[in-house]
């Protein structure tokens, strides 16, 4: 019993700081302003971003026209759109965020905030976007020559505050696509795709049409395969009391 109880201690020692060990693991709170080895790609250097408060914000401008070119930045191929990725994706994997977006300006409906998934295979129709408005979540895979019927159709989700978005990919071929709106409900399943790879993963904030509205993204977080450790500490404990109870029950005998 004294061995097995040492043995414990051990385990709980060893793996105490960590329940989930995967290929690739990262994971960004944004409680503090770097964000190292994420990579900004802003071509137009139009939008903003700040990292403070425990979020990552994104700030896109209002533009009442046409007037510079570029300035649409979807361009349903996703070139122009403010974004930051990753290495991530040619393993099974599971990649979340929580996002709460506002926005002004009219239509203020025609821009899209959340996940991004990209091929470096210089096939933008590859890459895809999950993401949402204020009231609605889409699927959209770049096409350059989409006319806004993307992917998946928008699917109404009502007014929320924050919006919960999740991939996962069983490292063969399906990617489930999952969302909630609250940290205690169960994932909702949007849909599942097959036949697709990527590079690397992230988040993207795009708008579109003419005038485009004007675009605040907050992201609490970022994780790639990541679970909230449990603390050593619990692991010690509970290793703890099962030697106690050991102990005991070897006394009683």
């Amino acid at each position: 019993m004294k061995k097995m109880c040492f043995a414990f201690l051990v385990l709980a020692f060893v793996f105490g700081a960590a329940l989930v060990v995967t290929a690739d693991t990262w994971h960004y709170d944004f409680n503090t302003p770097g964000i190292t080895g994420l990579n900004e790609i802003n071509p137009t250097g139009i939008p903003s971003y700040s990292v403070t408060g425990g979020s990552l914000r994104m700030n896109i401008p209002s533009r009442s026209g046409y007037g510079y070119s570029g300035y649409d930045l979807c361009d349903w191929v996703n070139r122009d759109a403010l974004r930051f990725l990753r290495s991530g994706g040619a393993e099974a994997f599971s990649l979340e965020t929580k996002i709460s977006t506002s926005s002004t300006g009219s239509p203020s409906h025609t821009y899209l905030s959340g996940l991004y998934l990209f091929s470096n295979d210089g096939n933008y129709y590859n890459d895809l976007v999950f993401a949402a408005n204020s009231t609605h979540l889409k699927i959209d895979r770049g096409n350059g020559t989409s006319t806004g019927g993307g992917t998946h159709p928008w699917t109404d989700i009502g007014s929320y505050d924050s919006l919960f978005l999740q991939v996962l990919y069983d490292g063969v071929n399906s990617y489930d696509f999952n969302y909630k709106t609250a940290t205690g409900d169960s994932w909702s399943l949007l849909t599942s795709f097959t036949g697709f790879s990527f590079d690397q993963v992230g988040i993207i904030t795009k708008t579109w049409y003419s005038p485009s509205p004007g675009v605040t993204a907050d992201f609490d977080y970022l994780n790639y395969n990541y679970t909230v450790p449990i603390p050593g500490v619990l692991w010690l404990l509970g290793s703890g009391l099962l030697g106690l109870i050991g102990i005991r029950k070897k006394f009683q005998k």
